[in-house]
């Protein structure tokens, strides 16, 4: 599963962040840039963030997780991606470890620079 194969967006409220919406599956991840983002091919280290709620409550919008992230991504000076993974009872549990994994991967493939999102690969450090 790509992430990247829809570029259809979910939400969009700019400066803050953009989020895409997955044509298949639904899925949507919140990208935090830092705000200190300023010359091209500046590289920063890139983070994976799941937010929690036993798989069946929470979300990378709600406040607490987004408070938290901004947090994080200010001090650790990084890139922060965060997956709104599919929950229970509406889908059965292994679905948010496969929808992590999908996103893990979506995120990994960026590691040689040539992947789908080519302004991730020019500011995603991997190394």
């Amino acid at each position: 599963m790509d992430l990247s194969t829809n570029e259809e967006e979910a939400h969009e409220y700019l400066p803050y962040f953009r989020a895409y919406k997955d044509g298949q599956t639904g899925l949507s991840t919140r990208i935090f840039i830092p705000t200190g983002v300023t010359k091209p091919g500046q590289r920063l280290h890139l983070m994976v963030f799941y937010h929690g709620g036993g798989f069946f409550m929470g979300t990378p919008f709600c406040s607490i997780c987004n408070n938290f992230v901004l947090s994080l991504v200010a001090k650790a000076d990084a890139i922060v991606v965060s997956l709104d993974y599919r929950l229970t009872p509406e889908h059965y549990v292994p679905i948010a470890y496969e929808d992590s994994w999908a996103a893990l991967k979506w995120v990994a493939s960026h590691c040689n620079g040539e992947g789908p999102k080519a302004w991730l690969n020019n500011y995603a450090n991997f190394h």
